[in-house]
């Protein structure tokens, strides 16, 4: 049997077996960190309906699916607007949206000359991440999917968020802004500005007309 079908059927039976816990505990355990494709869970909600159907719990096709896609264990994509400026720390960037595929850092010149015993630490440095090259959350910005985005890093706190966008990415971008009705938009020439409350910050940023370019900024006001 390949490879890819005995994990698929370890997959079955795990989750058959957690399906169970929940059956006769009523309760959900955190570590279902993993998801089976729609029709193994449609198969193994059939299958508990009909073990269970001389019983008063009887587990519905629709309800495990709901309970699966919806339960914070299992998936929870985060989001930008997560993000506190000045007060999310580098750590908790990476754990929300996973590694920078780029890290650009700024060192003074007597720091870069001298005689190095170990790495300069560096207080200040940028996280990049690209779309080429990485799937992180992040490149979900308040435009869209962008191009690549900067993190700008200062004293292990997260300073600000850059998202930019060009090509068919900038055109997505500035129809999504312009469907965006609390959006305070400047004057409308060549560029124009754009800006925004957020819970935790203020975004702003430049859109030009011909939607050739979009930038966006996420930082403490």
């Amino acid at each position: 049997m390949p490879r890819s079908s005995n994990k698929t059927l370890q997959q079955r039976d795990i989750m058959r077996s957690k399906l169970e816990h929940v059956v006769y505990l009523g309760t959900f355990v955190n570590d279902l960190s993993f998801m089976l494709p729609v029709a193994e869970l449609k198969t193994l909600s059939m299958e508990f309906e009909m073990k269970f159907q001389k019983t008063t719990i009887r587990v519905l096709a629709n309800t495990i699916l709901v309970v699966f896609l919806l339960f914070p264990g299992i998936t929870n994509a985060a989001d930008w607007s997560e993000i506190k400026p000045q007060v999310t720390t580098e750590r908790e960037m990476i754990d929300l949206f996973g590694s920078p595929t780029e890290i650009t850092a700024d060192f003074s010149w007597k720091e870069w000359n001298g005689a190095w015993e170990k790495r300069p630490e560096a207080i200040h440095y940028i996280f990049r991440y690209r779309k080429q090259e990485s799937k992180s959350q992040l490149l979900i910005g308040p435009g869209g999917p962008a191009d690549y985005v900067e993190v700008d890093i200062f004293s292990d706190k997260v300073f600000s968020v850059k998202w930019f966008y060009g090509g068919p990415s900038a055109r997505s971008a500035k129809e999504m802004l312009e469907s965006d009705q609390g959006l305070t938009k400047g004057p409308q020439q060549s560029e124009y500005s754009v800006g925004k409350h957020m819970p935790h910050g203020y975004l702003f940023g430049i859109v030009t007309s011909n939607a050739s370019k979009v930038i966006l900024r996420y930082e403490l006001k």
